[in-house]
């Protein structure tokens, strides 16, 4: 199969994009953060701070499925130089939300260190 397209430059589209995502999500609009951060991802599949960004809009959207999105989209971002931080304080929260504090621990831990 071809190689994939490379993604998209980082331009003032890209940087607008995520504004208005990280916008909506303070303005409590998960719904609408998720889709941006959705059009987004399959555009930059490349940029793991649109991954995370995604997951958190997930994670508070609090829809059927999105608790699993979520985790699959954080669990490879875990060791990211740039993101990892933010990967894994968010998924040690969700882990622990949903009552899995041994799994939730080391990444908190990590965090914290």
């Amino acid at each position: 199969s071809p190689a994939p397209a490379p993604a998209p430059p980082r331009d003032a589209t890209f940087v607008a994009a995520v504004n208005r995502g990280v916008a909506e999500m303070g303005q409590y609009g998960f719904g609408d953060a998720v889709a941006t951060f959705t059009a987004l991802a399959q555009a930059h599949p490349t940029e793991t701070g649109v991954a995370v960004n995604l997951a958190m809009a997930r994670i508070n959207r609090q829809d059927a499925g999105d608790d699993v999105e979520a985790e699959r989209l954080l669990t490879p971002l875990v060791d990211d130089v740039t993101h990892g931080t933010r990967a894994k304080y968010s998924l040690g929260l969700l882990r622990l939300h949903a009552g899995r504090e041994a799994e939730a621990a080391p990444l908190l831990a990590a965090v914290a260190a």
